[in-house]
């Protein structure tokens, strides 16, 4: 047998001893499990294990991951959502594999893992809700500059970049999640692969750049509970492929974009611009967005009347405009197919 998968059940109890005599085992694939106490030692000694997905399981204990450096062979290791603590011991860059993908989420640990430095061949690298702090090291895009795709720091205790880059270096990068940390400064600025973009809960400051309009493949969009300021790009939002977009509890002032869901070709799906300094009127333009779900001005300085022209978005459930200066009457509406789903 070279692959064994037992995802999604409800599995209980130690990880089998038996295992250790699968030889030819190259990928044991049990996430979303209940598996239990301490990865057995005799995990280690199956050399042509390739991919190991121990994942969202209960498994505890004391992990020292140079016990996996052992598995030459190894490319694929996630052991996020146990009850694990990984220890990385410094000075194994020669030893450890060429690890394509690295999923250590909630695995308690203090530092970057060194022994990537090198590594040229990381696609994926999540260390989410951890307890790391410091910068995130220079070697970080000198060696994954051009494979890096996936990249999930969020929940940590980072204070930013060794260097810090105007254009962040990873030429791939589709993901990049960087929320819940203690970064500051400028907003670093993705490359044009980038498709999910997600800071919130740092202290970032000054503006958002025009350039971020130029991302025609980003689609979610969250600067949420920084220290923003300036006035937004108008062209913000108006790529067709944009979701979500979400700006709240920032400076940010001045008007709302206006060419957001261009000709009613977009995709957005949620706005929040709440907690705000933002004036002037709301943009006709957003009865393009034919399919918005979730709608936030509230706490701004918009004056205007109340929006009634907003009852055609179809599927629109949640709209709130409170703490403004919306002004006038309600009236009735015009049809009963106005907001059809509030």
């Amino acid at each position: 047998m070279e692959e064994l998968d037992l995802a999604y059940n409800q599995i209980t109890g130690k990880i089998p001893s038996w295992l250790a005599k699968l030889t030819k085992l190259t990928a044991p694939y049990f996430p979303f499990n209940n598996l239990q106490e301490a990865i057995p030692r005799s995990f280690f000694q199956l050399t042509n294990l390739q991919y190991i997905d121990l994942s969202s399981n209960n498994l505890s204990g004391t992990v020292e991951l140079d016990e996996f450096f052992k598995l030459k062979m190894l490319t694929v290791l996630r052991l996020s959502f146990n009850k694990l603590s990984v220890h990385i011991k410094t000075s194994l860059t020669a030893t450890s594999p060429k690890f394509e993908a690295l999923a250590l989420v909630s695995c308690n640990l203090t530092e970057f893992p060194d022994f990537l430095h090198d590594n040229s061949k990381l696609v994926e690298l999540d260390l989410s809700d951890n307890n790391v702090h410091g910068q995130i090291p220079r070697w970080m895009w000198n060696s994954t500059g051009e494979s890096l795709w996936y990249l999930n720091l969020s929940h940590n205790s980072l204070t930013g970049f060794e260097q810090n880059p105007v254009i962040l270096p990873w030429k791939n990068l589709h993901l990049l999640e960087l929320g819940s940390n203690r970064l500051q400064g400028q907003l670093p600025i993705p490359p044009l692969s980038i498709q999910f973009y997600s800071v919130p809960n740092n202290g970032y400051t000054r503006g958002v750049s025009p350039s971020f309009c130029n991302l025609k493949d980003l689609f979610v969009l969250d600067l949420s509970n920084n220290n923003l300021s300036g006035m937004l790009p108008q062209c913000l939002g108006s790529s067709s492929a944009f979701e979500i977009l979400k700006l709240r509890n920032n400076s940010f002032h001045g008007d709302i974009p206006d060419q957001m869901c261009p000709t009613g070709q977009g995709s957005l799906k949620m706005l929040d611009l709440s907690y705000n300094q933002l004036r002037g009127k709301l943009p006709r333009s957003m009865e393009n967005c034919t399919q918005l779900v979730f709608l936030d001005f509230g706490n701004n300085h918009i004056s205007d009347s109340f929006p009634s022209w907003l009852g055609t978005l179809p599927v629109l459930r949640v709209l709130i405009l409170g703490t403004n200066g919306f002004h006038g009457t309600i009236g009735k509406p015009a049809t009963n197919h106005e907001f059809p789903n509030l």
